[in-house]
């Protein structure tokens, strides 16, 4: 049985690219909501996060 605390440990640490610990589809799924999340930020006009 794989533990999801690891995964999310590897999620944190190295982006969606962790969750290929629990299985493809779960990668594929922290993937998509990134972009979603992105997406929503350039519809709003907000400056990203990680720039001043």
């Amino acid at each position: 049985m794989k533990e999801p605390k690891t995964a999310a440990v590897l999620g944190l640490l190295l982006g969606p690219l962790g969750y290929l610990y629990i299985g493809w589809r779960f990668m594929l799924a922290s993937i998509v909501s990134l972009l979603a999340f992105l997406a929503l930020i350039s519809m709003v006009s907000l400056p990203l996060p990680w720039t001043k």
